[in-house]
């Protein structure tokens, strides 16, 4: 799903719907927290390395949201 959110994030700023966007981000720094069944659990649990990666990847996005738009 955190994935899914970033690709619709992109697809939002690009149609124009930024506000659409931005919750998608949102969204995804919420699912990347690695607590109880969330997503961000099963990320961590896959493998370290992914879940830093994918948290890397969400951070820029979130900074991006929040800075540039």
């Amino acid at each position: 799903a955190v994935f899914a959110n970033l690709a619709l994030a992109i697809i939002g700023y690009i149609t124009g719907f930024e506000m659409f966007a931005r919750l998608n981000i949102y969204f995804a720094v919420w699912s990347v927290i690695p607590f109880g069944s969330w997503d961000g659990a099963k990320i961590l649990y896959g493998g370290r390395m992914l879940w830093f990666i994918t948290v890397i990847l969400v951070a820029i996005a979130f900074f991006y949201s929040i800075t540039v738009v």
